[in-house]
């Protein structure tokens, strides 16, 4: 018997399209935010909506990318993203990972991303 989901988004066939427009929409989720605050680098108490916008889209922007049917996962040297991709073609961001709280078997499969020239990358932020 054979499951079927109308709503189902291959992230590498997703991703592909995407990266040759070279436009990006990224969604932030409530919990990815609440994880930015929790694994911040920077050394003040307080975070804005503007300084988390400002670190995805650098990671976007600088980042390597690995895609896989359920996920994408995009990094740089301090930050990991777990992202998916919607029917709409929407990058959601689902949680922040620090690199240096990374498990072992997900380092061994962060080896030999791709790069992606970003031509506009729109970073949205959900109403807390």
């Amino acid at each position: 018997m054979s499951e079927e989901c109308c709503d189902f988004v291959d992230c590498r066939i997703a991703f592909k399209y995407l990266a040759k427009e070279g436009k990006v929409n990224i969604h932030l989720s409530k919990h990815a935010i609440e994880r930015f605050i929790e694994r911040r680098h920077w050394g003040f108490k307080g975070v804005s909506k503007e300084a988390i916008v400002n670190i995805v889209r650098n990671v976007f922007r600088d980042g390597e990318f690995k895609t896989f049917t359920d996920k994408v996962i995009v990094w740089t040297k301090n930050y990991v993203l777990i992202c998916s991709i919607d029917k709409n073609s929407n990058v959601i961001v689902k949680t922040v990972i620090t690199r240096s709280t990374l498990k072992k078997e997900l380092e061994e499969r962060l080896k030999k991303g791709i790069k992606v020239r970003w031509k506009q990358i729109t970073v949205y932020t959900p109403k807390l």
